[in-house]
């Protein structure tokens, strides 16, 4: 994948997660927090691509937790 594609990628999910946050008022922001330690936005195009990839990671990773727990089809 194309660092572009990667990025764009990543704010795809961000915005996921801030859609998440939006309906469901209470996500559990422990879910987050190793993406929210790498300290790594979309927006930030001088970071590295190992960088966006871990930040892609982490934030499919938590989201997909967040949708196991306290997803539509609970």
């Amino acid at each position: 994948m194309q660092k572009d594609e990667l990025i764009q990628l990543h704010a795809f999910l961000l915005h996921i997660r801030n859609c998440l946050d939006d309906q469901l008022h209470m996500l559990d922001k422990d879910f987050f927090s190793d993406y929210d330690n790498l300290n790594v936005q979309p927006q930030q195009l001088f970071k590295p691509k190992k960088a966006q990839q871990q930040a892609v990671f982490e934030l499919c990773k938590a989201i997909s937790k967040t949708l196991e727990i306290d997803g539509p089809f609970h």
